[in-house]
């Protein structure tokens, strides 16, 4: 109980000196009948997504478009670990575009596929870090 039946794929990376671990004390840390799904996001510092991203999860994820503002159709995203949101933690928010041109903003259950487009929207320069809420993306001010 409380340990990976492989080595963390982070290896001493997440703070924790025992590489199968993924809570320091399985005696205290741990969720014997499920009923406390938020549980493990308050006691793990990274989620590793099988194609290999690492996402710390004490801060939260916004990206937006560096080209096109939101409020010009810009592509935005957001991750959010740190509260719940209609019963979701973690959870994404995404432009859900509807066939009238009209946006609205969608709320899913986050997914390793979510936080993979992330990174690699940020790698290839598509997206970058919102500044603020203000910020409505395009070139960075």
């Amino acid at each position: 109980m409380g340990q990976y039946t492989q080595v963390d794929p982070i290896g001493l990376a997440g703070g924790n000196p025992t590489l199968h671990g993924y809570v320091y004390n399985p005696n205290l840390q741990k969720d014997l009948f499920g009923l406390f799904k938020d549980s493990i996001l308050d006691v793990i510092d990274y989620i590793v997504t099988p194609n290999g991203t690492v996402v710390p999860t004490n801060t939260d994820i916004n990206l937006v478009s560096t080209t096109t503002p939101t409020n010009q159709g810009g592509d935005w995203i957001q991750t959010h670990f740190n509260h719940t949101h209609d019963g979701m933690r973690p959870h994404t928010h995404y432009p859900e575009r509807h066939s009238g041109g009209s946006t609205t903003r969608g709320t899913r259950p986050t997914t390793a596929s979510d936080l993979d487009f992330a990174d690699q929207q940020l790698k290839d320069g598509e997206m970058r870090p919102r500044n603020s809420r203000k910020d409505l993306g395009g070139r960075c001010p």
